[in-house]
């Protein structure tokens, strides 16, 4: 696996370290967050995205382990997150219809989450 920070190469390479993420459990998006008054209507949500970076997290610190809940007899726990910039997805294509193709012309914010999350990596490409 490839991150964009680790990538080198001339600018018409194939780029193809574009990641497919879920958001999961505690990231489910809420449909009504534009209406606080409104209950929450959680669901679960496909997001794409570029990876832009990996971090890898050890806590020695014993009182940090604790608040985070790992194990603090072990020394090996760490935590691997991701630094993905997301892709603005296009509206689908109504000829593509049934098909799990979607098309993006942007980038957009850039999140960290669990690399748990990580589901594949899709090649990207580019028209000439």
């Amino acid at each position: 696996m490839w991150a964009l920070s680790l990538k080198k190469g001339q600018d018409n390479t194939r780029d193809a370290i574009f990641v497919q993420f879920t958001l999961q459990y505690a990231m489910y998006v809420d449909e009504n967050e534009q209406h606080p008054q409104r209950e929450m209507c959680l669901h679960l949500q496909t997001f794409y995205g570029q990876l832009e970076n990996i971090f890898l997290l050890k806590f020695q610190d014993l009182n940090a382990r604790r608040a985070l809940k790992l194990d603090a007899a072990a020394d090996t726990d760490v935590i691997i997150l991701a630094a993905v910039r997301m892709c603005n997805i296009a509206p689908p294509d109504p000829d593509l219809r049934g098909l799990d193709i979607h098309f993006y012309s942007n980038m957009g914010a850039l999140h960290m989450i669990d690399a748990l999350c990580l589901q594949c990596i899709v090649g990207e490409s580019r028209e000439a």
